[in-house]
Parts: C-alpha cells; structure tokens; sequence
C-alpha cells in the first residue's frame, strides 16, 4: 500500500519519510504487530554515518537527523556559522540507502535553508532528496564542506 503526499497527492512506496515528488515529510503509519520494538534504548548505539568538518568527525545513530548551525558551531567561527540555516538539511535513511535534502521540517511544513546546500558541487536547494554515497561532499551555505561517510556494518 503506497502513501499519498498531503501536500501534492504523489503516491509513494509505503516505507518513505518524504516525499519522492515535493520533499514533504508523509505522515508515518503504525508499524504492524508482528514488529518487535525495544523497550529499553541500547547502552552504544550503532553508528550510522559520519560527517568530517575541518578533522572533526562528528558521528551520527539516528536514522533521521536534520542539520543546522548549532551542529557546527563548535567546529568552525562564528564569521562562518552565521550563513547556515537553523535547519540547513537532512540526512535520512530509507530502504538501506541514504539521502540529502536541503532544509527540514517546521511546524509541519518543509522549509528550505536560507543560503542552500549542494551535494558533490551540485545545488539541491528545492531538489527534493539525493541519494548520498559513501565520501559524499556535502557544501553548506557555500562555508563549509563536510565529508559524508557510511559506516560500514
């Protein structure tokens, strides 16, 4: 069964956060019984993913997580920092794979960042989600370049 967009009525396989048409984030159905879900967070979450900025690895578990400068402010000068967006972009993981989109979510609704975020020299502001490879460059706001990289299981 597909999810239909809310906000364009694009239809989307079932195991989608976003949409595949307008970025949307789709509301989330229920999981079915037969699902186990932990009830105790684990002590060491995995690592899903890395993001190096300047030598720094900053290392990331949620399987979804948007990005903004209070990410980065320990990592590089105010002078730089003030140019990223509070929501610059999101990093999601969907069928084993991952994915870039620039801005995130506000108040139920999408909202792109103020000065974009390009992928591999490439401008995605208002492009919808792009499948991220392992050592990914990622630009954001034209500051900063951050190095994408899968952790391997």
């Amino acid at each position: 069964m597909s999810i239909k967009c809310p906000h364009c009525n694009h239809d989307n396989p079932p195991d989608s956060l976003f949409c595949e048409e307008c970025g949307f984030k789709l509301p989330q159905v229920a999981a079915p019984a037969a699902v186990h879900t932990p009830s105790a967070p684990s002590v060491s979450p995995s690592i899903l993913y890395t993001l190096t900025i300047r030598n720094n690895v900053i290392e990331v578990s949620e399987p979804i997580k948007t990005f903004g400068r209070q990410d980065f402010m320990n990592y590089i000068p105010e002078s730089e920092y003030k140019y990223i967006s509070r929501k610059q972009f999101t990093i999601f993981k969907e069928n084993e794979k991952f994915f870039i989109q620039d801005g995130g979510e506000e108040d139920g609704k999408w909202k792109y960042s103020t000065n974009g975020t390009k992928l591999n020299g490439l401008e995605i502001k208002g492009a919808g989600k792009k499948e991220l490879k392992d050592n990914d460059k990622i630009l954001v706001a034209d500051t900063i370049e951050l190095v994408f990289n899968i952790i391997k299981k």
